[in-house]
């Protein structure tokens, strides 16, 4: 997959946090610095409609393209984590992906380099 880091003086906007902006065909991601080592990559879809003037982005970025998307930005070595909090703190305006990313193997990992943890 490929992505093209876009240069601060292309941004729109200015969030808190956030550090690096990627391009790709069909993606945009974005890098946000959450602190104590903890990343936050936010994808979604370039395409969208629009529903009374505001965006609808494309829903469905597979798990496949995730981890795709995650190499691409050179943090494949790094362990994503996606949250889902309970129902009544849910925030859901746009078909974002949001992947929590840390260095450190969590606690609770499992796979085949894993094996004190199961």
């Amino acid at each position: 997959m490929y992505l093209k880091l876009v240069p601060k003086t292309r941004w729109k906007t200015f969030p808190e946090k956030l550090e690096r902006v990627w391009l790709g065909k069909e993606l945009l991601v974005q890098l946000y610095n959450e602190g104590d080592g903890l990343f936050r990559m936010t994808v979604s879809n370039k395409d969208y409609t629009l529903d009374k003037g505001n965006p609808i982005w494309k829903d469905g970025i597979s798990w496949e393209n995730l981890m795709k998307v995650k190499k691409a930005i050179g943090m494949d070595e790094w362990w994503g984590l996606e949250a889902y909090p309970p129902e009544k703190l849910m925030v859901n305006v746009a078909n974002m992906r949001n992947i929590f990313l840390q260095k450190e193997k969590p606690k609770w990992a499992w796979g085949p380099e894993c094996k004190e943890n199961q």
